[in-house]
């Protein structure tokens, strides 16, 4: 069992750097093998709960780590998912991510508390083997740390745009 380093701070949403140690607070996750300096996202709403993501050396991939206001925290998802870019809604109660899971980068929510995470873009796509880029209809991720929830609405920009789609 290690420590995470996240940040607990009754806030909106905002990205906090891992190296900055001297701004974080403590929690602790059963069974996780990442040390702080591997944590690459932090996201805390202003209900006080907050996401990680955190790589995994042996999984190869990136986890979902939910933490409450007092340290209590849960996997939302595993190292296969290879979960990155986290967003939490401004209540706290879901957090949406981009994974390539079903072989096309695409963005995902999940409630806070946990459950099976939702396919909000890409649903049913896939990449047709010896073909060059993307399949019709594909939705690209975003570009960057930015997306973010406005109300029921869940917004980034992509290299093609800014985009949206109903986060429920």
């Amino acid at each position: 069992m290690l420590v995470w380093m996240l940040a607990c701070a009754s806030v909106p949403e905002q990205v906090l750097p891992a190296s900055d140690v001297a701004s974080v607070s403590r929690a602790t996750a059963e069974g996780v093998d990442t040390p702080p300096d591997q944590i690459t996202v932090t996201r805390t709403s202003a209900s006080g709960r907050s996401v990680v993501a955190g790589w995994e050396e042996e999984a190869l991939g990136s986890r979902l780590l939910a933490v409450e206001r007092d340290g209590t925290s849960w996997t939302l998802v595993d190292a296969s998912w290879n979960a990155d870019r986290p967003a939490l809604s401004a209540d706290g109660t879901r957090v949406a991510f981009v994974s390539g899971r079903t072989g096309l980068a695409s963005v995902w929510i999940v409630p806070f508390e946990g459950g099976e995470p939702r396919q909000l873009t890409n649903v049913g796509l896939r990449r047709v083997k010896g073909s060059t880029g993307a399949p019709e209809g594909f939705v690209p991720p975003p570009i960057d740390d930015g997306m973010h929830f406005e109300g029921e609405v869940l917004t980034w920009t992509a290299p093609d745009g800014v985009h949206r789609v109903e986060a429920p």
